[in-house]
């Protein structure tokens, strides 16, 4: 951890924390069922690193993608009544 810097940090929850937040909010405005019949599905991407922190290299990631966790089950039980699904892939090797 002593490696890393407060850019690399900040870009790595910019992109896969911050901005994914913001895709998401979008989403959920124009899927709602308030404005479509339809209503629709979100589908974040997760990593196995947010289980295992993944130690000694990419920890920054591990937790920018732990936080995409709780924005995909958040999200999940907060709109699913306006017929939107909230899923997350976690592909494994």
């Amino acid at each position: 951890m002593a490696k890393f810097s407060v850019d690399r940090l900040e870009r790595m929850i910019r992109i896969n924390t911050i901005e994914a937040f913001l895709c998401t909010r979008e989403a959920v405005l124009r899927m709602s069922t308030a404005r479509t019949p339809h209503g629709g599905a979100i589908m974040n991407a997760s990593s196995i690193a947010a289980r295992s922190g993944d130690p000694h290299q990419y920890v920054d990631y591990a937790a920018s993608k732990g936080a995409m966790d709780v924005m995909t089950l958040g999200p999940a039980k907060e709109v699913a009544a306006e017929g939107i699904r909230v899923n997350a892939m976690r592909p494994v090797s």
